[in-house]
């Protein structure tokens, strides 16, 4: 597949789950972009398990191309975090002291803020449960991305959804609604 190195398994179910919902293609190159799944009617979902501010640029060419755009962003409403001793092959669990809530979204949305009120765009939260993968290494390493402030003694590999607690696509409807009356 073009573009999957990097993916996660919760990026790569979620995928998998959307493709089949609306009968889509996987890994689609539209211009200088390759969507995640294209459907039948030309809409184009993306799954973004990270900051939505990365897609800002793709999702604007795709409504420049007149297509529908769903963007699906998971929110960690309860996340745990199961890490595995490379030596032992011993899995450690528990719950992470994280708190996000629907609200939770708005600081990611302001990078969205060009296209909120595009009709052709809409964002789907899906409020889960997450499982967050590591791997203790024996001595503290720097992150995949560089972003550590400070080296520690795990890898992040993967993440993947436990349960779907609720999907909220109506949420930017009421966005809209605030937007529009001031």
């Amino acid at each position: 597949m073009i573009n999957t190195l990097n993916e996660t398994s919760l990026h790569k179910s979620l995928k998998a789950i959307y493709r089949i919902q609306c009968n889509g293609k996987s890994e689609v190159k539209i211009g200088a972009y390759i969507a995640d799944i294209l459907c039948p009617d030309g809409g184009i979902i993306e799954i973004q398990t990270g900051t939505l501010g990365k897609l800002l640029k793709k999702t604007e060419f795709f409504l420049s191309e007149k297509r529908k755009i769903k963007i699906v962003y998971p929110l960690a409403t309860a996340k745990y975090i199961e890490t595995k001793d490379a030596a032992t092959g011993k899995i450690t669990r528990r719950k992470s002291p994280l708190k996000k809530n629907i609200y939770s979204v708005f600081k990611e949305i302001t990078a969205l803020i060009p296209i909120l009120l595009e009709k052709n765009f809409t964002l789907e939260i899906i409020e889960a449960e997450i499982t967050e993968e590591r791997v203790k290494t024996e001595e503290p390493v720097q992150s995949k991305n560089k972003r550590r402030r400070f080296k520690k003694n795990w890898q992040k590999t993967g993440k993947r959804q436990e349960n779907v607690l609720s999907r909220q696509e109506k949420f930017l409807h009421f966005t809209e609604n605030l937007l529009t009356k001031n």
